[in-house]
């Protein structure tokens, strides 16, 4: 499926639907929702499963068509010179206000039939039948979610937006610059690129938000159906009625922050200095806007460092942009600010002490480097929703993502040290996967993380005293062993080499105990291995699933991209077990693993 811009958000429409407990009839409340445009009216067994999808599928294809062919009387009514348009610009409103009706009401249908399909599959008398189940849940992913939602897609955002953008911004106002004044024509110019630069986020913001809808219910009915044997159909579809309520509402609350920030846009000066090795460092700004841009150069001299505390305490910049290759944000840079968002370039290599603790606005970060995050980096960033460190980084520093309570996403992919208290107090955090090249949880790493249920550590991982403390859902709590790596500069005293030496020697011998005394006939570290591998790959699909739905959110895309780069590494320890060395469980468990893998993949796919 196409899905190709950033993610923008509609009008959330709760339903109240039938399940499989009511009274049979196979059918639901419909309320006035039909077509104004679509004449025809299509007849279709509301009893028969496969009839109901393909009314859903039928009602995209007849809908879109209509708009597209009312889109091209339209154009005609309007006329094709500049003075026509100018005369007309009216019907061309009218027809955006169509789409946007005609829009819901077509997603509103949507929903309701899909609700009577889950419902009529779940009385058929073969809904205990997993594989039938399974096939009909199938039916649906392909049927709506692909195809019906490919049709929406492509008839109007691909087609009617397009033609719309061609026909008047870039094609009638754009041929009557030269015959038209200036000012005149700038104001026509304007409001028909506002006019169509809304339509265009609207019509993709339906699409985005019904096929993330459409999905998160595809996945639901599949767990409850499928693996629960739950078919209280009109229960399921309420409940995740209202969690993607609330998803959304976070969303909207959030688009709004951005909204407001960007029409109250006014840039402060920023202020700058040669450095001594020829290099220009961001060192202060003056003014009182909401905004920043950090050029590439200052005076011919490439811009490569954010000074200490350049930005400290500015808590009305909400926005900025860096154009520059950075090289290193220095110490307290963008403390006690209130940046929304911050894009990391991939060429920074160290983020400071302190350099954005307390954002408490922040709610995007997104990383694309692997720097060294200095200690209390990020410290209380409350609203910051998910962190992704890349493989590479040397450490995250102590206290680094500390009372972040917001971030209920945190992907590890290559840190070596992760230091004292790192991301304590991060309370939605539920599931933690430490990767092989990391040598060092450290002491309280992750106290107070009162969602953290899930844990994955390696055996050869030191661990920290009360690294999951207060941790109440975690029911297997790693216990510290090793000898814990401090952070490289901080005041806490540097382990020695040879201390870490016969570190590493402990980890061994303890390696060594544990393989001699296998468990179901396997050794503990092959079993490790291989549930590190299934988890990698059910981490991998989880972020495909959220990539094809949202693939310009960035901080998805850096992940996506990061577990490419790991994909290939990952095998290849995977395959190293297959040396001759595994005995007959092993072997077993290694097929199976490897068997559900692929299966994974498939569904995926």
């Amino acid at each position: 499926m196409k899905k190709i811009i950033s993610l923008l958000l509609s009008v959330v429409m709760l339903l109240t639907l039938v399940g499989c407990s009511a009274d049979g009839s196979g059918t639901v409340q419909h309320a006035g929702n039909r077509s104004s445009i679509v004449k025809t009216k299509r007849n279709y067994d509301k009893n028969d499963p496969e009839a109901v999808l393909d009314e859903i599928y039928n009602d995209f294809s007849d809908t879109t068509e209509a708009l597209l062919d009312a889109e091209k009387k339209m154009f005609d009514k309007v006329g094709t010179t500049y003075e026509e348009y100018v005369e007309n610009k009216g019907l061309v409103n009218d027809w955006i206000e169509l789409s946007r009706k005609e829009s819901e009401l077509l997603f509103e249908r949507a929903r309701e039939n899909s609700a009577l399909y889950f419902q009529l599959i779940c009385e058929n008398e073969n809904h205990s039948d997993g594989k039938y189940l399974d096939n009909a849940i199938s039916s649906y992913y392909d049927k709506v979610y692909n195809d019906a939602s490919d049709i929406y897609y492509d008839n109007m955002y691909d087609e009617a937006v397009d033609d719309l953008y061609d026909q008047y911004y870039d094609g009638i106002i754009d041929e009557a610059y030269k015959t038209t004044e200036y000012k005149e024509w700038s104001k026509q110019s304007s409001e028909a690129f506002e006019m169509w630069s809304d339509f265009s986020s609207d019509i993709y913001k339906y699409w985005s938000r019904e096929s993330k809808y459409m999905y998160g219910l595809y996945s639901n009915m599949r767990t409850e159906l499928v693996i629960n044997k739950n078919y209280e159909v009109k229960d399921i579809i309420a409940a995740y009625n209202t969690e993607y309520a609330e998803e959304m509402r976070k969303a909207d609350e959030k688009e709004t922050k951005y909204k407001e920030a960007r029409e109250n846009a006014a840039s402060i000066e920023i202020k700058y200095e040669i450095l001594p090795d020829g290099n220009a460092a961001v060192v202060g700004y003056s003014g009182s806007g909401n905004e920043a841009y950090i050029r590439s150069e200052y005076d011919g001299h490439n811009v490569v460092k954010i000074a200490d505390g350049a930005f400290e305490d500015c808590s009305g910049l909400q926005l900025i942009t860096i154009w520059a290759d950075l090289e290193e944000i220095g110490d307290r840079a963008f403390k006690n600010t209130g940046l929304l968002e911050i894009s990391i370039p991939s060429e920074t290599t160290v983020i400071g002490d302190h350099a954005f603790e307390n954002c408490r606005s922040l709610i995007t970060a997104v990383i694309w480097g692997n720097p060294n995050i200095g200690n209390y980096a990020f410290a209380n960033c409350e609203a910051l929703e998910s962190a992704s460190i890349s493989s590479g980084t040397g450490y995250v520093g102590d206290h680094a993502f500390d009372g972040c309570k917001s971030m209920g996403s945190v992907t590890l992919w290559g840190v070596e040290i992760i230091g004292d208290y790192a991301f304590a107090n991060c309370k939605s955090i539920s599931r933690i996967r430490v990767p092989s090249e990391t040598k060092s949880v450290g002491n309280h790493a992750f106290d107070g993380c009162a969602e953290l249920s899930d844990v994955h550590i390696w055996s050869d991982t030191a661990i920290g005293a009360d690294a999951f403390a207060n941790c109440p859902k975690l029911e297997d709590k790693p216990s510290p062993r090793g000898t814990v790596l401090s952070i490289p500069g901080s005041t806490k005293k540097t382990e020695n080499a040879s201390s870490a030496l016969d570190g590493q020697s402990a980890q061994s011998e303890i390696k060594e105990s544990e393989s001699r005394n296998l468990v179901n006939g396997m050794r503990p570290e092959f079993i490790e291995a291989m549930n590190s591998y299934e988890d990698f790959y059910d981490s991998y699909i989880e972020v495909v699933k959220k990539y094809s739905e949202n693939p310009t959110n960035l901080t998805i895309l850096t992940e996506y991209m990061d577990l490419l780069s790991q994909a290939e590494e990952i095998d290849e320890k995977f395959n190293a077990w297959n040396d001759g060395t595994m005995n007959d469980a092993e072997t077993s468990y290694f097929i199976r693993v490897n068997s559900r893998i692929m299966q994974k993949l498939a569904d995926a796919y």
